[in-house]
This record gives structure tokens, sequence and C-alpha cells, in this order.
């Protein structure tokens, strides 16, 4: 709380110090009224002030262009001056033809649109599925559509006779078949099932089933041209068209015309409501018959036109209107009626049905079908008066019914009739930019603003700003306490005005800035909405309550409910203060408050909550940027708020052209004392919203379920071809149509050949069914092979206005472990299903705004298929394999007798032959040790089960190296490789055993083998250097072979040395024969030392040689670690 001293309490201002207000006529004619002005740039502006801007909402006109009036002398206003809740559908969207005759809703919730020149439509919400002449249709211009009993579709044709439908098969009725005309208008049903037919030219005509039999003038009927036929509760049929109208009673005809009452003898349509009233459209306009007199209806009553084509009954009892200018809907008092102007697709219409939800499905004439979602909602935008809705700040509703919009760009008022605009240039207002409105004690309207505030006593605009002495320019909102003292709020502060002087409260006097609203609630308590929350004003005295207080989020809106309870709108969602917490704020030293809290954990669509509102029976409104929200006011426990209850959202998501209530201004959605609910939204395509919440129509009863299509393997099946096959042939008698060329029709959009159907029956054999479900054409007790267990289900449900806000969830038992999750898709794959019996289940909710329980789940749909076992898994499989294994067994017991007899016999035989093969394995193993060790050296590791290692004295080392190894293996492949390195090695390898020389190892391209060893010899010297030129001349050859061929060759380096080493054996589990010393390394650098082609030795091994080759002297070379060498080539050998 702030307590301000003396220097500080709040000052008066007094206007008689200041200039008068400034007074601006509102003027008749443009010219009238002109004044001046400083504009932002502080230069003097001429304002030539015209008349108010006035836009009329169309209305009823008569066949002469002339505006009707009532008998008030008000014209009929179309719809309610917007734009309504149409939608359109046309052949662009899939139906057959534009042109629309005639419509029939089925019990099973599918539309029916007769078209003229494109057959039949049928409409599940989604797609339309066609007919036409080949499907059966007797005809492509359907004048009606009749559904009788037994669920039966009748088509009246306009030259092809009747045909019946029974959701398989079309039975056409013709002349041919005894019908007296083919030009037939209007179907009924009478109590003892026959049917009846109005004709052209040929009066009406009864069909038991089996005869036909006629009456016509001659007869006594009014006329012969029927256009409308109706058979009453008490099982009169009622028969209208050129002529008049006739009931037919107990085989007696009454005729009715002009002279009984009827407007016109011209008789377009006749209906029974429920009440048992008849109703007749003639081209004169309606009449309603009560059983002695006719009361009549035209255009002079607001009937959109005199001509009445069909007429229709909703569940309030209210009739819908075909007329030849537009939608007319009679309540039972007045008509209100729906034009091109209001969001028809065009003015002819021919044909109404009524959804079970209330929607009225209108035919048009010419441009196709409109679906008209009720008279709930109706939407202005610009096209309509509007400037922009968007910047709409204020609603308001004065003591004559005018609804004010204050805007950014002037004000807006809407009579019913249409809107007019004040703006600074028409109409007199000083300045455009206008917060809220208000209507004071006496009557006169107040508009404040960014320029000040402005009194408005119908004739004159009567302005207030500093020059008048307000302590701020910008005004945001205005009103009036009980002892009728003004309060004027500023984003700096308020000020309270008795029309003489100002008192003024500001941020001195401890308020805070930037104020949105104020309000003075019934206990008296003023409160103050600013950025920073909720402030109490009370004797001088100010009391914040924001964020510490418990209060969340940026207030935007205040109301008092009628039992005196404080509620908040804010960015947080819903606050709350209690009555009794209100009415103690003036004895509460403390001025503490409890505020109790709703957001979106209890229910909330939108964290938003921009405006509030009551409605009728304990409904709270809330708008945000998610539309308007209406739920029953939650129950208050010790814990808080329960969760919101009976939630209806109106979004565009949900079907409703409403969102984005616009969060900036003081009152954006306003109940008006109709009950009407206005919004401004910040869409340009929503605008502002009128929300007549009491008729709003609302799904009474679950969605019915049924399945679509079932397809197997993704493919579409005609199962009635199936079924048929083969005897699936071209009817002789043309009047009936086969069945499984409907459903070809249907599936492949065309019959199939006799080629195509057996390619059908093949692909699909082994799959059976009982039969067909007529007009889904779902197969009963199908069987499918296993190849088939891939099967998609196609479903869907009654629900025709909004069938996206159907969810589904399904569950294939002994497929799925449990229900699906929420979905809205109304198709399902199952795939790789395994053979059993399985029961397909599927269950459907509405999610959009429903009476009580009619949002519930279904009960489940059910369809039992069975799937068969492949083959292999069939009985007669699983005996083959008992048989088989049964065979194999005792087979295998004979052949374990046999065997067990010879085994006695063979195993001399066998003792014998496998000490043989233990001999040749032993050699086989001593051969091989021998390859891997020196035969003395094999002999001791086989004796001792080791092997000494020996120190010889004088061995002769010989080391080979391909030259440009690493090169040239880039340029071979693997294998290649490979094979030069062994075809190499291995003549080698000859060449060692040759002259006696153990080969010691390859290492990469190296070659190492040495002469003298195990056993000492005398020769090994000469023998290694003969070795070595042999190897230099296989390379030499292998050299010329592969250069014939243009193959990559190896060229080689040799090097020989004379000296002691050590040899011994190393490894435990892979023996390896080999030597160590400086001999080994000095016979490696005299092979690096040499040249290609060359046998290079050390003088050691040239002394021991010497007397028997030919050797050039190299001199001393230098070898890397050894120092300077004595090197010679070997030229030849003697």
């Amino acid at each position: 709380m702030v307590d301000l001293p003396d220097s500080l309490q709040p000052k008066t201002i007094w206007l008689s110090q200041y200039q008068a207000p400034r007074i601006i006529p509102v003027p008749k004619r443009k010219g009238e009224y002109v004044y001046s002005r400083i504009n932002i740039a502080g230069e003097n502006q001429v304002i030539e002030v015209e008349p108010p801007q006035v836009y009329q909402f169309e209305v009823l006109k008569n066949e002469d262009g002339e505006v009707v009036k009532n008998k008030e002398g008000k014209p009929y206003v179309i719809g309610k001056g917007g734009k309504s809740q149409f939608t359109s559908f046309t052949s662009e969207d899939g139906l057959t033809a534009d042109a629309i005759i005639s419509m029939l809703i089925d019990r099973r919730g599918e539309l029916w649109i007769g078209t003229y020149g494109g057959g039949v439509s049928k409409f599940d919400g989604r797609k339309f599925t066609n007919y036409k002449t080949d499907h059966g249709l007797p005809n492509e211009v359907i004048s009606k559509i009749f559904e009788d009993r037994e669920g039966n579709l009748w088509f009246a044709s306009n030259n092809g006779g009747v045909s019946k439908f029974d959701g398989k098969r079309f039975s056409k009725l013709r002349s041919f078949e005894g019908m007296p005309s083919n030009i037939v208008w209007s179907i009924d049903e009478d109590d003892n099932g026959n049917m009846w037919f109005g004709t052209y030219d040929a009066g009406i005509t009864k069909y038991d089933g089996q005869t036909f039999s006629n009456l016509n003038s001659d007869d006594g009927l009014a006329g012969d041209f029927i256009l409308g036929t109706e058979r009453d509760n008490l099982g009169n049929m009622w028969f209208g068209g050129v002529g008049g109208v006739t009931k037919i009673s107990d085989d007696k005809l009454t005729n009715f015309s002009i002279d009984d009452g009827l407007p016109s003898n011209a008789v377009l349509s006749i209906f029974q409501k429920k009440d048992s009233s008849l109703w007749f459209g003639t081209a004169e306009g309606l009449a309603t018959y009560d059983g002695s007199t006719f009361q009549n209806f035209n255009v002079a009553d607001g009937l959109a036109d005199n001509a009445v084509w069909n007429i229709k009954e909703d569940g309030n009892g209210h009739l819908w209107l075909a007329t030849f200018f537009g939608l007319s809907h009679f309540d039972g008092t007045k008509f209100t009626s729906y034009t091109k102007a209001a969001g028809l697709l065009e003015n002819g219409t021919r044909d109404v049905s009524i959804g079970k939800d209330g929607t009225v499905w209108v035919g048009t004439e010419e441009a196709g079908l409109s679906k008209f979602s009720g008279e709930a909602f109706t939407n202005f935008t610009k096209e309509h008066g509007l400037k922009n809705t968007a910047v709409i700040n204020d609603i308001f509703q004065d003591r004559d019914g005018n609804i004010w919009f204050a805007s950014l760009m002037g004000l807006h008022k809407h009579d019913g009739f249409g809107f007019t605009m004040y703006s600074r240039n028409h109409g007199g207002l000083l300045e455009n930019s206008i917060e809220c409105s208000y209507q004071d004690n006496n009557g006169y309207l107040w508009f404040v603003g960014a320029k000040g505030m402005t009194k408005f006593d119908g004739k004159s605009f009567i302005h207030y700003g500093l020059a008048q002495g307000l302590p701020d320019e910008k005004v945001v909102d205005i009103l009036q306490d009980k002892d009728g003292i003004f309060w004027l709020a500023f984003e700096t502060g308020i000020a309270q005005f008795d029309g003489k002087s100002l008192t003024q409260y500001n941020a001195d006097n401890g308020l805070s800035v930037d104020i949105k609203e104020i309000f003075i609630d019934s206990f008296g308590n003023f409160w103050i909405i600013s950025a920073y929350g909720l402030t109490l004003f009370e004797n001088g005295v100010f009391v914040h309550y924001g964020r510490e207080q418990g209060l969340e989020g940026i207030v935007t809106d205040i109301l008092q409910d009628e039992k005196g309870n404080l509620w908040l709108g804010t960015y947080r969602g819903i606050a709350f203060v209690d009555s009794k917490q209100l009415g103690a704020l003036s004895t509460n030293l403390e001025k503490k408050l409890d505020f109790k809290i709703i957001d979106q954990s209890h229910g909330l669509v939108d964290r938003y909550a921009y405006q509030l509102l009551f409605l009728p029976e304990g409904k709270l409104a809330v708008g945000s940027p998610r539309g308007i929200q209406i739920f029953d006011v939650p129950d208050l426990g010790s814990d808080g708020f329960s969760k919101v209850s009976s939630s209806e959202w109106y979004h565009t998501s949900t079907g409703f052209p409403v969102k984005d209530i616009n969060p900036i201004g003081k009152t954006t959605m306003f109940l008006d004392r109709d009950g009407i609910i206005w919004a401004a939204t910040e869409s340009g395509n929503t605008g502002l919203v009128r929300f007549d919440y009491k008729k709003v129509n609302k799904n009474k009863t679950t969605p019915q379920l049924r399945l679509k299509d079932i397809r197997l393997n993704e493919a579409p099946v005609s199962w009635q071809t199936i079924i048929d096959y083969p005897l699936v042939i071209e009817p002789k008698d043309t009047a009936n149509t086969v069945p499984a060329h409907v459903e070809e029709m249907l599936k492949y959009g065309k019959k199939l050949n006799d080629s195509e159907r057996d390619s059908l029956a093949s692909h699909f054999k082994g799959v059976t069914l009982a039969e067909v479900s007529p007009f889904d054409l779902i197969p009963q007790e199908l069987v499918l092979p296993y190849r088939f267990n891939r099967v998609t289900f196609e479903f869907g449900t009654d629900e025709l206005t909004n069938p996206d806000l159907i969810e589904y969830q399904y569950f294939l038992e002994d497929y799925d472990k449990d229900w699906s999750p929420v979905t809205k898709e109304s198709k399902v794959t199952f795939g790789n299903i395994r053979e059993g019996s399985y029961t397909f289940q599927i269950r459907a909710r509405f999610t959009g705004v429903s009476e009580e329980g009619a949002d519930a789940w279904t009960a489940p749909l059910e369809f039992t298929f069975k799937v068969l076992p492949p083959w292999y898994r069939t009985w007669w499989a699983y005996l083959g394999y008992a048989l088989i294994f049964f065979a194999i067994f005792r087979y295998y017991i004979k052949q374990r007798e046999w065997a067990l007899r010879k085994r006695q016999e063979e195993l001399e035989e066998t003792v014998s032959i496998r000490t043989a093969e233990l001999r040749a394995e032993k050699k086989k193993s001593d051969d091989l040790l021998l390859n891997i060790l020196p035969e003395e050296v094999a002999e001791e590791l086989k004796a001792k089960g080791n092997a000494d290692a020996q120190l010889i004295d004088e061995v002769t080392v010989l080391f080979t190296d391909f030259k440009g190894f690493t090169q040239l293996s880039e340029k071979l492949s693997p294998k290649e490789l490979v094979a030069e390195i062994n075809e190499c090695f291995s003549a080698f390898d000859l060449i060692m055993e040759k002259y006696g020389i153990e080969k010691i190892k390859t290492i990469g391209d190296a070659y190492m083998a040495a002469g003298g060893l195990p056993t000492p010899n005398q020769t090994h010297a000469i023998d290694v250097v003969k070795a070595a030129l042999d190897i230099q001349e296989f390379m030499k050859k292998h050299k010329e072979v592969r250069e014939a061929r243009g193959d990559l060759f190896f060229e080689i380096r040799i090097g020989i040395h004379t000296g002691p080493v050590v040899a011994g054996i190393v490894g435990v589990k892979k023996f390896q024969y080999d030597i160590w010393g400086d001999t080994v390394n000095t016979a490696s650098r005299m092979e690096s030392s040499g040249e290609i082609g060359k046998v290079n030795i050390s003088g050691t091994t040239y002394e021991l040689v010497k007397d028997r080759t030919e050797c050039f002297y190299r001199g001393k070379i230098s070898a890397k670690g050894k120092g300077d060498i004595d090197m010679y080539f070997v030229e030849g050998v003697d």
C-alpha cells in the first residue's frame, strides 16, 4: 500500500480555465462542415468533413429488382449480413456434374446427388463416388432420389424411366417394362410398400413390384405433369404438379387449386412436417394446409423467391426451402434467406437435404453443392464494410441495440442492416484511433482514444483534449460510478471527472503506469488493469497485485459473475477471486487476496485467456489465439478448481470460422442482449465473428461405423466377380444389371472383359466368401489363401459434415496386443498375417462439438476373416512329413542291421587297411618333416625330441633379390604377383635340389640358401656358384618369354659369401631350420652390392672357387656396415 503525504496528493484541474470543447456536427452532405487542425508536422490542416460512410447489407429484392420490406418498412437482410458458414463442392472436387436436380441422405448417412447430365454422385464427407448409365442408371439426368423402407434407392430420370438400386444391382422400369412414361419427376412409397411415380405427361403410376396401374387427368387427377409426391401420416397420397394438388384417400381423389386457396396451380413440391402439417412449394410461393384452409407465404414475407422447388425439415421443426433465387429458412415465424451474397454457390437452388447434425446441404442449378453448417456463425470482413477487424479495440451495444466497434480506424456502428463508419473525414471524429465506447446514465455515448475523449449526442461529436484540460492526450477507458461521476483511464494514470473538474492520479501518487482498463465491481471496489498487474484503488490508496501476490501473467480482461466473484483473463490462464474476499476488502487492512487459477492443466485449450464471457446456464466462454472455448464453470474446492467439463472448442481446425481472438483492446469479445457473441479476430479470413451459440449444430449421437473397402496385397478386389465367376455374363434382360459389373465399374472404372475376368479369377484363386454386403460391397465369411496375408481395411462413419473430426482406434485380435493409438487415418494395413481366424475391430468417436455422450467411443464394429496356412503348414503336408519320417526311420533301421552284419566281415580288412594307411601317413609325415628340415636334423629330432644347434666353420650362403619389386608389384594384380613369384621360387627350389644345397627360407621377394650344411662338405662353394649361375640363366630365359608376350618381368641380383654360421631349429609348434652369424649378413650385403644379371661373390668365396671359375675383380666395394670388401663377378665355370 502507498500512503502519500499532502505534497503528493492528487491534483485537481478546473476545466473552466481551459478552452471549451470542440463541437463537430455530423454532416448530412459533403462540404457541410469544415474545420482546421494542426497535424503531426505542425502544419495547419483543413478537414472537410463528409457524411458517415454507410455500407448496406445485401437485402431481398423482388423479380423487378425492388427492395422487399416487411410490415415495419424494413428490408429483409440476406442471412445475417455477412458471410455465412457455407462450404462449396464442385466437379473439381469430384462431383460428377455441377448442375444438381435432386438429393437424398440415406440411412447410412451418405449423400446421394442427382445431376443434370452427369448421373449420380455419392458423397461420404470425404470423397465422391459417381454412378452413370454404365453402372445401371436409367439416364444421366436424375430428377428424384428416394429410399424405400427396405433401404433400396430409386432413381427417377428425365427419359429413362426409373431404376431401383439394392446396393448391388440396378433394376430398370421403363415403358418397355410397362411404365406409361419414361420421364419421371417424383417418387414415394405408400403404407403397403407400393411405389408411386409422378410422370411428366402420364399422371401417376403405382407399382406393386409386379404390375403397373396408372391414373391421369381422365381419371380425375388434377393434371398429368406431376412434380411432387408425398405420403402423409394417415397413409393418404398427395400429388402436385401443373394443375394443382390431388389427394388420394381410399381410392378417392380430391383436387385443390387456386380456387381452394393455393397460391398457384403449378405445384413444384410437397412435404409433411413431423407435426403433420402439409406444405406445398409452388411457382408463386409457399403454402401450408391444416386440413381445411391454406396459409400462403411469398417474397413479401421474406421468402427468397416464390418458386419453391423443394422443402425439408430440420431437427428443430424448421423448414428449409430450395427456391429459384436462394435458400430460405422458416422458423415458424420469420424467413431468413441466403443467396450468393451470403456464401451460397449461386442463387438458383433445386434441392436441400438435412444431415443428422442439422447441416443443410444445398444443390444448386449450375454451380455445384453447398454445405451450410448452420446459422451459428457469420463473418464480416472488408467486403462487408469493415476496415480492419485486427485493430478493433472495443465492442459495445447501446440502449437502442446498435453494436459499436471502436478501432484504430474509427467507429463502426452495426444496426442490423449494415455498418455506418465514423472517422475523421467521415462523420466528424477528431481522431480515428478509438480505444473504447461507453453510454452514460443520460444515454450519451462516449468514445475515448488517442486524442482525448468524445461525447456523442446522436447529432454532434463534442471533443475534449489537452486544450480542454485533460492531463494526457491518450485516454484508454471510461466509466461512470453509481454517483454519476466519470472515471477516465490514461496510460499514465486515472482521473475523476465531474463535468467541471478533473482530479488526477498518476505515478506520483503511487499508481502503476501503462494502464489498460478500469472496472468497478458490485462491492464498489475500483480496479485498475495495467501492464504490471491488477491495482485496487481505495480512498486515494493504491494496492498492487502481481506475481508476488499470486497473480501470474499480464491481465487482459476483468468481469464479475452474478454471484459477485471476480474473473480475470491473463496470459497464464484465468484468475479468480471469490465474492467473500471482495466484500471484505474494505475492512481487510492488509488487502490480501487469494487468487485461484484455471489453466491448461485444467483443460484450457490455450494458456492465453484474452477475453472472458459468461453465457446462460453457467457456461464460461474464453477467447484466445485458438478461437473460443466454452465450458461449464468448474467446481472450486480446497485444492483449487476441478478440470473443465462439457468443453466445446470453436476454431477453424474444429470446423468453425473463428480463430486468433484480438488480444489488444478492452473488449474484443462481447455478448449482446440477444445472446450473440461478437468477436474481433486478427485474421483477415475470419474477420469480425457473429456467434449465435444457441444455434450451434451439435452431434446428438455417436457416429455410425462401417467398413468401406477391403483390399488384398494393396489391390482392389471385385468380390462379386469372385463369388459369381465363371457365371458373370451379360444379361439378356437389359432391365437388370449384373452385380459383378457394377462392382467392377466402381473398383476398376470399367466392366472387365472375359480375358480380364479370367485373369482376376486366376490371380485371386483360393479366395472364398459367402456373399457381398450391399452398398459398401464388403465380403462376408472371407477366407484367404496364405499368399494374400496382407490385408487393408478402409473404414468410415456417417459423419458428413466434419469427417476430419473423427478419431479411430483399431485392433486385430491375435495379431495386435492392444488397441492402436488414436488416429484420424481411416485406413490400416496388416501384413504378414499368419494362418488362423481373425477379428478386426474398429471404433470411433467424434471430437467436435456434440451433445453430452455423443463424443464417446462407439461400440466396436467387427469383421471376422480367416487366413489359410501355406501348403507346407497344412494337415496333409504334416501327414506327408510323418510318412516320410517313418520311411526314413525304417530305412535307417534296416541299414543299421545290414551295417552290423557287414561290419563283422570288414573288421579284419579294416585293421589291415588302417595299418597300411598308418604306414603311408608316417611316410607322408617323414617326407613333410624332411621338406622342412635337413634329413640329419630331422632324424635327430625324431630320435631325441629335439635337435642341438651346430657351429659349422665353413658354409656358403646365397641371397637373391628382385629388382624394383615394389614398383612392379603395384602394376600386377595380387593373383598375378603371387603366381609370378611362385613360378620363380619353384624353379630355384629345383636348382637347389640339383646341387644338394639347403633352402633356408624366403622373405618377401628374397630367396636364401646355403651349401655345406647340415653336413659339411668340400664342394659347397662351387655348388652354390653353379646354382647361382643356373638361376641367372633361368631368369634370362623367363624374361625373354614374358617380353615376347608383352608381360611385365622380374630381374634378379645374386650375392654369395662363405664363412662360419650357427645352424639350428627354432619354434615349438611350427619348426623352422635357420642359420645365424655375420656370414649371413655379409652374404646379404653381397646381394645388395651386386648388379642385375650378375653373380656377386666375396673374396672369401673367390678363394675357394677361383681355380674352377672365371671371375672379374670389381675391387674393394663399400658395403653398409661392413666396410670395404673385395668383390668378384662370376663370368663362368669350368
